[in-house]
């Protein structure tokens, strides 16, 4: 089963979402009421469905779809003004005014997307990753966000799997 992060819009629209999905047995991971804790979130969990009810008060839409990554699965629920100065290609849109039912469907179909999208990692790769990337936290003096965001651009620029930067990190640092 795959988790939910709720982001955007009011306090109300976020907290109704979050009901809807946890009425019908969909896991909502957390809440979030900015970019940056979106970011957070993506970077800790690494494996979630973003619903995003309206806009952000510290990034575009765009902007945030393209830092969390191609693969994140991401539902924006707006109005069509919204919807219209999106342009982030791999993203599902729901057009308000629009029922519980079709935001409920969309979050399912989403799900099972989600689940059918390839090899996820393990615990042990979620945890190895997170190893190396506060040992970047601590080295750099960077946020955790920023971290990530790092090893990603390099496995990107490299040519490498993720897991192999992180463990590149941490066979360094063993190192000394």
């Amino acid at each position: 089963m795959a988790w939910f992060i709720i982001a955007g819009g009011t306090e109300e629209s976020r907290t109704s979402v979050k009901g809807l999905l946890s009425s019908a047995g969909l896991e909502v991971y957390q809440v979030c009421y900015s970019a940056g804790e979106v970011k957070r979130t993506f970077n800790r969990v690494q494996d979630a469905v973003l619903v995003l009810v309206g806009i952000l008060p510290d990034s575009g839409i765009d902007d945030l779809c393209w830092d969390i990554g191609e693969g994140a699965h991401v539902l924006l629920i707006g109005r069509s003004a919204l919807q219209e100065r999106v342009s982030f290609p791999h993203i599902f849109r729901l057009e308000v005014p629009c029922t519980r039912q079709e935001i409920l469907g969309a979050c399912e179909m989403l799900e099972q997307l989600h689940r059918m999208s390839g090899p996820k990692r393990t615990y042990e790769e979620r945890a190895l990753i997170n190893d190396a990337k506060q040992i970047l936290m601590q080295e750099l003096h960077l946020p955790e966000d920023e971290a990530y965001q790092r090893m990603r651009n390099s496995a990107m620029n490299r040519h490498k799997k993720l897991i192999e930067i992180a463990q590149e990190i941490l066979d360094r640092s063993a190192k000394g």
